[in-house]
């Protein structure tokens, strides 16, 4: 199991916005054809606590599937994306997934 220590990582936000620009993005994707709205408009604080319950619920099995294959092969991932390397947690939601890794795979702490 991974050690408690805590360590310098960079997390980037990339919800950091113009509002004006965000506005001007939903409505731009809801006058397209078919209309859309980009997901990150839905993970708000609320947002991101809805999907956490929804992960939860025995008929939502992906997240507790993928748990799974990451602890039975998070060694040979973490070896095939090496020490001090970059990675990006797709669809990280609460970031628990990739705070998991941190330690497997020793990102390169921020230089000052």
């Amino acid at each position: 199991m991974p050690n408690d220590s805590r360590a310098a990582y960079r997390i980037i936000d990339r919800t950091a916005g113009h509002a004006r620009d965000e506005r001007a993005e939903v409505i731009a994707g809801l006058i397209a054809s078919p209309a859309a709205i980009a997901p990150k408009f839905f993970y708000d604080e609320l947002g991101c606590a809805l999907y956490g319950a929804i992960c939860r619920l025995p008929e939502y099995y992906p997240t507790r599937i993928e748990v799974e294959i990451f602890r039975e092969h998070r060694v040979e991932i973490a070896g095939a994306i090496g020490k001090g390397r970059q990675f990006v947690d797709l669809g990280a939601g609460d970031c628990c997934k990739a705070e998991g890794w941190l330690p497997f795979v020793s990102p390169a702490p921020l230089s000052a």
